[in-house]
């Protein structure tokens, strides 16, 4: 049985697309080019709750300010944002076990540094690649 040609197809991914060499960037070379951006203030809540209901929190939009958590964490991917969330359980913990508060989320962004921010000159010319 045949298939359409995509046994044969090629799937790439880079974090640094000035490494590559010009001729793997013509166009015709790849079917199509795809740059990830950021996450939006949005899709930053749904990985937040993602995170949270991971570790069993529940009636999240009830518990938590995650429009707030997520104004605060502008500039971070996914898995800062699960780090974030673990970061932010270390003190609800130390302190008799109590549950984790949206202070402890914004505590933990506060002291994080996002990758984007100390790439971002990096991160400006990768914008350009959103248009391709």
């Amino acid at each position: 049985m045949g298939d359409s040609g995509t046994a044969s197809r090629v799937f790439a991914t880079a974090n640094n697309v000035r490494r590559l060499l010009p001729e793997l960037l013509r166009k015709g070379r790849f079917d199509d080019v795809f740059f990830l951006d950021l996450p939006t203030h949005g899709e930053r809540i749904k990985i937040l709750e993602v995170d949270l209901r991971e570790r069993g929190y529940t009636m999240l939009s009830q518990r938590f300010n995650l429009g707030g958590v997520a104004s605060a964490t502008e500039g971070f991917v996914g898995a800062e944002l699960q780090a974030l969330v673990n970061d932010a359980m270390f003190p609800a913990f130390r302190d008799n076990r109590r549950e984790l508060e949206t202070e402890d989320l914004l505590n933990a962004a506060a002291e994080m540094v996002p990758l984007s921010a100390l790439h971002q000159e990096h991160i400006e010319q990768l914008l350009p690649w959103r248009r391709m």
